[in-house]
């Protein structure tokens, strides 16, 4: 690219002022959120129902995931084509931003597997702790940004597991996993 300095700052060849790159998450910080959901979801598994589910039930955990899974990765995209542009991520200053529906759609997931409160809280203050740390996931995040991530999750969290509970005359997870879940009642028995 041929750029030149005029008066500190850096021009493009089109004589636009071009944006320090956002440095993307590495390897093994992509490595560390695989690891951070793989954990999660077989805890998860521990937790809820996979028997005695009407079908619509199932359909719903499939299309929450399917959908979050969409969202994250037109997010991803669509950061990267900005970049690409030489466009500033717009993400992390602001109290609700794009990812805000990411994190919404995560809470609705864990709300259609009925995940106990306790552990909805954990899964979502414990990302908001690695994207901190982690350069590249959030780490420049606002404070209000990580509140509201939180917020937003166990909004969607709320209403989807308690309109399961309502429809299919099970108790609101808010505090132990579902009753013939495998730590509750199928398998292990420990609550």
């Amino acid at each position: 690219m041929n750029a030149h300095q005029v008066s500190g700052s850096v021009l493009s060849s089109m004589g636009q002022p071009l944006v320090a790159q956002d440095e993307g998450p590495t390897a093994a910080g992509i490595a560390g959120a695989v690891a951070f959901w793989v954990a999660a979801i077989g805890v998860a598994l521990l937790t809820t129902s996979l028997t005695n589910q009407p079908g619509w039930v199932w359909a719903l955990r499939v299309i929450t995931m399917v959908a979050g899974v969409g969202v994250a990765i037109f997010l991803i995209v669509r950061e990267k084509a900005r970049a690409g542009d030489g466009l500033p991520p717009d993400r992390d200053s602001t109290a609700f931003d794009l990812w805000t529906i990411a994190h919404t759609t995560a809470g609705l997931v864990m709300g259609a597997w009925a995940l106990p409160g306790p552990l909805v809280l954990l899964y979502t203050i414990g990302w908001e702790v690695f994207e901190f740390n982690v350069p590249g996931f959030g780490d420049k995040e606002i404070m209000l940004n990580r509140v509201v991530d939180v917020a937003v999750a166990c909004v969607g969290w709320l209403v989807v597991a308690g309109l399961v509970a309502i429809a299919t005359g099970q108790q609101m997870p808010w505090l132990l996993p579902t009753q013939d879940s495998l730590l509750r009642g199928a398998g292990l028995k420990l609550f």
